[in-house]
């Protein structure tokens, strides 16, 4: 999770192998849906 919402930082974040990006301020619905895509993988 991250305060910065830019195109570059969510690719640098998937460049250095993190699975999703989340920033902040989130909806509920949307930490709940990443979270159960991540740890629920198929």
């Amino acid at each position: 999770m991250t305060a910065n919402i830019m195109t570059s930082d969510i690719e640098q974040c998937k460049e250095s192998d993190m699975n999703d990006h989340i920033s902040k301020p989130f909806e509920e619905a949307e930490l709940i849906k990443k979270s159960y895509a991540t740890f629920y993988q198929e």
